[in-house]
């Protein structure tokens, strides 16, 4: 400690007490959400359409399930993915309004997807994830919408599936396009 005081002054006893662990200021461990989101990198390298779809619906489910335990929403759908020479590359898109169900997420995200894909057939990706930012309070989360009447059925059906996860296991059920096979 005395090195560092002697060579920086009162700076070097502050960084000599900070390396020790030692510091007064408090710990303010609440911090508002900005965004929620799951990722996964896989073992070999994918560049078809479908292999990257299902893991994509597989992290859109996992986000829905992150985002109605924190009883938020998130306007904003955010599409990562890293190619074979780790290059990151997102894309997003604004809701017209806040969601926390996985068939939006996935839905909006399979579009990002294929609009990546396009121009850059024959690519190989190492990661994909998804995730919602601008979070707002789940009361605002996917309301009635006239232009999409199904709506109100997959919300219904998508609580269900929540509650019967909650209660017996995630594995318990599950949509066809989740499937490992």
């Amino acid at each position: 400690m005395t090195d560092l005081a002697q060579r920086y002054g009162q700076l070097g006893l502050r960084l000599s007490r900070l390396s020790h662990g030692d510091d007064p200021r408090a710990v303010n461990p609440i911090s508002i959400t900005k965004s929620v989101s799951s990722e996964t990198t896989f073992a070999t390298d994918l560049a078809t359409a479908a292999d990257l779809e299902r893991h994509l619906w597989q992290q859109a489910e996992r986000t829905a399930e992150r985002c109605k335990a924190k009883d938020l929403a998130g306007k904003v759908v955010v599409l990562k993915l890293k190619d074979s020479r780790f290059r990151t590359i997102t894309r997003s898109h604004t809701l017209p309004d806040p969601t926390q169900l996985a068939d939006v997420i996935f839905f909006i995200g399979r579009t990002l997807l294929h609009r990546v894909l396009s121009p850059n057939s024959g690519t190989a990706y190492r990661l994909i994830g998804i995730g919602v930012s601008n979070m707002v309070d789940a009361a605002l989360a996917d309301p009635i919408d006239l232009a999409d009447p199904e709506k109100i059925k997959r919300k219904a059906m998508e609580q269900a599936m929540d509650s019967l996860r909650h209660k017996y296991g995630r594995a318990i059920i599950g949509k066809g396009r989740g499937s490992k096979t």
